[in-house]
């Protein structure tokens, strides 16, 4: 019983992954579909820590891009494509392409080697894109997992991260506190 429900399972989430990549179908008309994600700008619930705003725009006939920065330099950007689905219908692909080069470095393939951040951004961006295609709040509930998941593979990555804004925080100081003294010594007043 165990072993039916747990083939089960897989099978279900195999057709969901194989569904996103074909992306989702709306019932909305390609153009209405179009016009309505040219108009939406990312949530900051789950895209806070990017650069703001960040705008869409058409690129060619059927992609909707939205460039996000960090900083100046560009980081990555959410690509939608639509596609026609028949009888007022539109299928949307959400992807996301990262720089290859520039001042960030090589962010497509720190994306590929770390492929729960990935999932998590784009589990975002297609909630993004299915909250402003069905006319609705952005449910970050919708998002948790990915990004629980993405948390928990990156903990150590985050930790030592932490750990080393620790340590320079204490050089600093500490080399602050010794030229205190060194000034106090010389006789210097401020």
């Amino acid at each position: 019983m165990r072993y039916g429900m747990f083939i089960g399972l897989i099978s279900t989430l195999l057709i969901a992954g194989c569904n996103q990549q074909q992306g989702t179908v709306y019932r909305q008309p390609i153009e209405d579909a179009r016009r309505i994600l040219i108009a939406t700008e990312l949530s900051p619930a789950a895209f806070g820590a990017l650069s703001y705003p960040v705008k869409a725009r058409s690129d060619g006939a059927s992609d909707i891009v939205w460039i996000v920065n960090r900083g100046s330099a560009e980081a990555f950007r959410f690509v939608a494509s639509l596609r026609d689905a028949g009888k007022g219908a539109t299928r949307v692909r959400v992807g996301i392409k990262g720089v290859t080069s520039g001042p960030l470095g090589n962010v497509e393939q720190r994306l590929a080697e770390h492929a729960t951040i990935k999932k998590y951004l784009l589990t975002a961006m297609e909630e993004q894109v299915a909250a402003a295609l069905e006319r609705r709040s952005f449910n970050m509930a919708r998002v948790y997992p990915a990004m629980g998941v993405a948390t928990v593979a990156n903990f150590g990555a985050i930790m030592a991260q932490f750990d080393r804004a620790s340590e320079q925080h204490k050089r600093q100081s500490r080399a602050n506190i010794e030229k205190a003294y060194r000034d106090e010594a010389a006789g210097k007043r401020y």
